[in-house]
């Protein structure tokens, strides 16, 4: 059993974790509007308080994600806010952040997409949008992303016969895959439709 500490920061909210250089790294976020980083591999595991910008709302975290590019671990961090935050987990510094989604759209996913890993977060006319890491800078795609598919309220990332792919889930019970090539050219198919039963609101 391994105890971790909270120190100041109360409950815990959300979690993921991470395998960097053979080390786990495991990341929590807190009703306070904490967002941790800890390395579980000593016997005493040890964490770092992520920086939050001063000027920024302390919301209770909804979600977190790790994603690791250029030899670091990454820390996103979604408050009830709707703001996702993103840190590096070995310096704590607060690298950027992405803007509120739209109310009851999904919580932000990381999909790594041809070796690069991006965030996909619910677009408010259906299908979602792509900002690459760590920047935060949106990813152009071409318009097909905006086809009629509702506000997603739930994303995932997929390999499907080699192929990068992003699956939507909303309120009516469908299912969407959208292929993303290397290119970033986004082609949109209806995967599942009435068979999951419509989302309770």
């Amino acid at each position: 059993l391994m105890e971790l500490d909270p120190s100041e920061s109360g409950t815990v909210t959300a979690l993921d974790s991470a395998v960097h250089n053979d080390r786990v790294v495991l990341v929590t976020g807190h009703r306070n509007g904490d967002v941790r980083a800890w390395d579980v591999e000593d016997d005493v595991p040890t964490s770092r308080r992520m920086l939050v910008d001063d000027t920024a709302e302390r919301t209770p975290v909804v979600s977190v994600s790790c994603a690791v590019t250029n030899d670091r671990v990454l820390a996103l961090g979604t408050g009830t806010d709707g703001v996702t935050r993103i840190w590096d987990t070995g310096t704590s510094e607060q690298l950027s952040s992405l803007p509120a989604g739209p109310d009851g759209g999904a919580r932000p996913e990381v999909v790594h997409l041809y070796g690069s890993p991006d965030v996909a977060t619910a677009r408010p006319g259906g299908g979602f949008s792509l900002w690459d890491l760590p920047h935060g800078d949106a990813v152009e795609l071409d318009d097909d992303c905006s086809a009629s598919a509702g506000l997603p309220s739930a994303l995932a990332a997929a390999t499907v016969d080699g192929r990068a792919a992003v699956i939507t889930g909303n309120a009516e019970g469908e299912l969407h895959r959208w292929f993303v090539s290397s290119s970033r050219v986004v082609s949109a198919g209806l995967l599942v439709s009435g068979l999951l039963g419509a989302v309770p609101g």
